[in-house]
């Protein structure tokens, strides 16, 4: 079984974005144009499914049209003109996803901003705005707490100008800020999520 990538965004389109070293090895990569949460059909199933710092944006990023070579997502340029809002089971529509590429004992390494617990208002390195979603407790607890899946593994991590990336004990020490309008997540949570 190989690696294959699955992204609303043909690759091709952002190679300018990749280091000339990883450019070969990036494009050789076999990539389902697609969202995952409706791409039909996904028939192989998988060892190891990763969703880094991704599962923010399923909701609000769409592609653009090929033919727009401005930017790949559509965005706004202003904050008025973004929508924040996003379907209430997208957490629960991945996780179902993810269960159904999986073979059995099959493994889900996730990430995900921490801090808000809502959408926040993302402006990206063109200076266009979106919104993504920041954890908290509840929603994440709703990741942990899906049966289908075993947690194997959790880690936690902060940001701060003094200190830079720092494990932290748990998601509670991180909600208290937002990284709302900043450039990157001030705080982190990884699971491994074994499927039953």
């Amino acid at each position: 079984m190989g690696l294959t990538g699955i992204d609303i965004v043909d690759p091709s389109r952002v190679s300018s974005r990749f280091l000339p070293e990883m450019l070969e090895d990036v494009m050789s990569v076999p990539v389902i144009v697609g969202d995952i949460l409706t791409y039909e059909p996904l028939d192989e199933t998988f060892d190891l499914v990763t969703c880094v710092s991704t599962l923010e944006h399923i909701g609000f990023d769409q592609a653009t049209p090929t033919d727009v070579t401005e930017t790949v997502f559509v965005r706004a340029d202003t904050p008025e003109g973004v929508d924040a809002v996003r379907a209430p089971t997208t957490d629960q529509d991945f996780l179902t996803r993810a269960h159904r590429l999986l073979e059995s004992g099959g493994r889900l390494l996730l990430t995900v901003p921490v801090g808000a617990n809502r959408p926040i208002l993302h402006q990206d390195s063109l200076g266009l705005f979106t919104y993504q979603f920041e954890y908290g407790q509840e929603p994440w607890e709703q990741i942990l707490s899906d049966t289908r899946f075993s947690v194997t593994d959790t880690a936690y991590f902060g940001w701060s100008a003094d200190e830079g990336w720092q494990a932290v004990d748990s998601i509670s020490a991180l909600t208290h800020h937002t990284s709302e309008l900043k450039p990157f997540a001030v705080g982190c949570a990884c699971v491994e999520l074994t499927r039953n």
